[in-house]
């Protein structure tokens, strides 16, 4: 999710009163390695060096889950919006990039 969704939904619950534990993620969860993929993708980067794996991979890690998505549906629905999915705070953040990186650009001419 992108960090800029998160800070308006964090205001959006402050401003409605909000209280309780409100998940905030993205809509659609996605592996580690598909949402590197998706960012390769997205800025046109070269994926080669990404490898797939899985928790069950590392010892270290037995306990924990192969599905760490969050239940976004109460903040949702007290909002009366939804979330983006991880696909979409890409293409965010990418516009955030370019329009910094045109800003800075304009200013150092």
């Amino acid at each position: 999710m992108y960090v800029g969704s998160v800070v308006k939904i964090i205001i959006d619950l402050y401003l409605k009163n909000s209280r309780g534990v409100f998940h905030i993620a993205s809509k659609k969860g996605m592996s580690k390695y598909d949402f590197a993929k998706a960012i390769a993708s997205k800025f046109k980067l070269s994926a080669e060096c990404l490898t797939e794996s899985s928790v069950k991979d590392f010892g270290g890690l037995k306990n924990r889950g192969s599905n760490l998505e969050l239940d976004v549906s109460k903040a949702e629905s007290l909002l009366g919006y939804s979330f983006e999915t991880s696909t979409e705070g890409i293409e965010l953040a990418k516009r955030e990039r370019l329009y910094w990186k045109e800003f800075f650009e304009q200013s150092l001419k």
